[in-house]
């Protein structure tokens, strides 16, 4: 007798279906800010980025490409603890030494910050309006063609603990290691597709944080999925917690808010 196979191909259909809808990619970065118009002068005005959009909020800058990077007004904006985890971002910029003068003509105070060297190039930190140190990078061990400034670099998480940051980012949402030749200290991560997603860092004496909102959090990295309540279905039976018990609705799209094993928020974003 011929054995019926369609129960053996539907599992393996909806396997594949179930899968996909975990597909997880980088959406972009929200940074959220306490005083929008002072969120503008600073991205806007002193750093480059030109606007885009705004609503109800949020105000749309363009990049480079695909990532999106939006400023969020939020009432109660937390100080960012030096030893918490937390979120960076990194801007490029083409000559390091003409942006420092740039910024310091246009008021930016660095402080005590100077030009610094790292494995890539040349960075130094600068701090927002707001207490959130970003990163502005010179790459000098490629020859790149000169660019429109300030361009992302890249983003990611402060972690306490690699091993573990890497079971969650890889295991649980899917993103894959790029190379192991920065560790222990870095991990790049990156999508199916061989595209770069996001950095992981970890630092010594870093503290985990659990957030009770991603408003009170500086910078919120963004993800985006397909099917949201396919990929909210898979993850919960991972173990990952979600903040909210169904997704809500923003002006960026349906979303969910999810912890990392540090207690850092991430939203994961319904994009078609």
């Amino acid at each position: 007798m011929k054995k019926n196979i369609f129960p053996v191909l539907s599992l393996g259909l909806l396997l594949c279906n179930l899968l996909h809808a975990q597909d997880i990619k980088t959406y972009g970065i929200k940074i959220n800010v306490s005083d929008l118009n002072k969120g503008i002068e600073f991205y806007g005005y002193k750093l480059g980025f030109e606007v885009e959009s705004k609503i109800d909020g949020y105000l749309f800058l363009k990049t480079n490409d695909n990532t999106k990077l939006v400023l969020h007004e939020v009432a109660n904006l937390l100080p960012e603890g030096k030893t918490e985890t937390r979120a960076g971002l990194t801007l490029q910029v083409n000559d390091i030494d003409k942006t420092i003068a740039s910024l310091k003509a246009k008021g930016v105070d660095f402080g005590m910050e100077t030009k610094r060297k790292e494995g890539v190039g040349y960075a130094i930190s600068v701090e927002d309006p707001f207490g959130k140190q970003v990163s502005l990078l010179q790459e000098t061990v490629t020859k790149l063609e000169p660019f429109s400034e300030p361009q992302i670099y890249n983003y990611g998480f402060m972690v306490s603990d690699m091993n573990k940051a890497i079971e969650f980012y890889a295991t649980s949402l899917g993103f894959e290691e790029r190379s192991k030749k920065y560790l222990p200290y870095d991990m790049p991560l990156g999508h199916k597709d061989g595209s770069f997603a996001f950095m992981l860092h970890f630092r010594e004496g870093i503290e985990p944080m659990k957030h009770n909102s991603t408003d009170s959090e500086h910078v919120v990295i963004l993800l985006k999925t397909s099917d949201l309540a396919s990929a909210i279905a898979i993850l919960r039976k991972k173990g990952v917690q979600c903040l909210q018990k169904k997704p809500l609705v923003t002006p960026l799209g349906k979303a969910i808010s999810f912890y990392d094993p540090f207690g850092y928020l991430s939203e994961l974003i319904e994009v078609k």
